[in-house]
């Protein structure tokens, strides 16, 4: 039998070590997801009835919420009265968006990461006076990165979420696009199941 030094090895969760094992971070539940799942984005389709072989009109989200996750941290926009959808109340915020025209537009959320504390990354931003969430911002993809105040060591991650384009039949559309929806590479889910299951 043998052990490894302790400075040689983390684990979480795990109350009999350091006071960081004893707290749920930010940093150690992202980290977890991050590690399971091979994509820093993607967009949950849970409840979506549709074809997961070409990219998903964004009208299949009417009546429901639309949910993503970037780089672990997960997000929920919920459908309400005035709108059709999550994703249609996104789109509305975002005037820039205008799908029009034949130009591709792709629409985007971002996220800044607060690394100041090496030990306890989090999510910066939050619910301000006026009611709005300022931790993502919904932008187009070619939108210039604007720093939020205050923030002076940071990672930011970007997640494509709608895409407006053109069709194989030549009309144009807005869709969320089926790159988004991933969350695993070819690679990981080549060989899942370690041979054991015969189809």
């Amino acid at each position: 039998m043998a052990y490894l030094e302790s400075g040689m090895v983390n684990s979480f969760p795990s109350t009999k070590r350091a006071s960081i094992n004893k707290l749920i971070t930010e940093n150690s539940i992202t980290r977890l997801i991050n590690r399971l799942i091979d994509q820093d984005s993607y967009v949950i389709t849970n409840g979506i009835d549709a074809d997961y072989t070409q990219d998903i009109d964004y009208g299949a989200w009417t009546g429901k919420d639309f949910e993503f996750v970037i780089h672990g941290y997960y997000f929920s926009v919920s459908n309400n009265a005035n709108y059709s959808s999550g994703l249609q109340y996104i789109i509305s915020k975002v005037p820039s968006f205008t799908r029009s025209g034949t130009e591709e537009q792709n629409l985007c959320a971002r996220i800044f990461i607060d690394i100041a504390d090496n030990n306890f990354h989090e999510l910066y931003g939050q619910d301000d006076e006026g009611g709005e969430y300022k931790a993502v911002q919904f932008c187009l993809d070619t939108d210039p990165v604007i720093v939020p105040d205050g923030l002076a060591e940071y990672k930011m991650y970007q997640a494509p979420l709608v895409r407006y384009c053109e069709n194989d039949a030549g009309s144009w559309q807005t869709v969320v696009p089926l790159d988004a929806l991933f969350k695993f590479k070819s690679s990981s889910i080549k060989n899942i199941d370690g041979g054991e299951i015969i189809l």
